[in-house]
């Protein structure tokens, strides 16, 4: 019997749609999603039609999972460096005269522009001179 399972051809594997998100300038480890599709079982017109409505589908799954994941990944960045900046804060205030360090002259105010954070995170923006 196992001249018979040889002959068998291999069973051809499922198309999918793959993404793999890595990044350089961040501590956060790649990740990959992948969706399964099945391809057209003919070549008429409305099998096709089907099929790539299925793929555009998929398509947009999978940019919704990116986007989950990098906002929470983000929200997790955001949360480890308001941590480091308090610990920051709360370290470098030990003894002295209380003069021109307080919570107000010492810090500076920092506006962040939450859309425009989210819309680059991960990525490596040069700053436009205005």
């Amino acid at each position: 019997m196992s001249s018979q399972q040889q002959q068998q051809p291999p069973q051809p594997t499922q198309p999918t749609l793959q993404a793999t998100y890595t990044n350089q300038t961040t501590t956060s480890a790649p990740f990959t999603l992948t969706t399964p599709l099945s391809p057209p079982t003919s070549s008429d017109q409305a099998q096709k039609t089907a099929y790539l409505s299925r793929l555009r589908g998929a398509v947009v799954s999978l940019q919704d999972q990116i986007n989950h994941e990098l906002t929470a990944r983000m929200e997790e960045d955001k949360a480890r460096e308001a941590a480091e900046a308090a610990a920051a804060d709360n370290g470098s205030g030990g003894g002295g005269s209380g003069k021109g360090k307080g919570k107000k002259g010492g810090k500076k105010a920092v506006v962040v522009d939450e859309e425009k954070e989210e819309e680059n995170y991960g990525e490596e923006v040069q700053e436009e001179d205005d």
